[in-house]
């Protein structure tokens, strides 16, 4: 069996965070949304998000994870903040 390689798009929003696990053809594999504002400290958001994406990929049989892209509003690099 061929392991299908796929990759975690991550929409980090205001309200919702919206997770979707995707192949190079553009197959979408599983799609999940935490609340962001149910995380009042930024390591308990972190710790649903990434328990939140070990448990989808633990549900897609033979698939290995190779990548994980985020986009959050008003990123600050300088500041490291979002």
């Amino acid at each position: 069996m061929n392991t299908k390689r796929i990759v975690a798009g991550i929409d980090v929003g205001g309200t919702h965070t919206k997770i979707g696990f995707a192949d190079s053809e553009g197959n979408i594999f599983s799609e999940r949304t935490l609340l962001t504002r149910d995380y009042k400290v930024f390591d308990e958001f972190v710790k649903a998000l990434s328990t939140t994406i070990e448990q989808m990929k633990n549900n897609i049989a033979g698939v290995e994870l190779v990548g994980i892209g985020i986009g959050a509003p008003n990123g600050n690099y300088y500041k490291g903040t979002i």
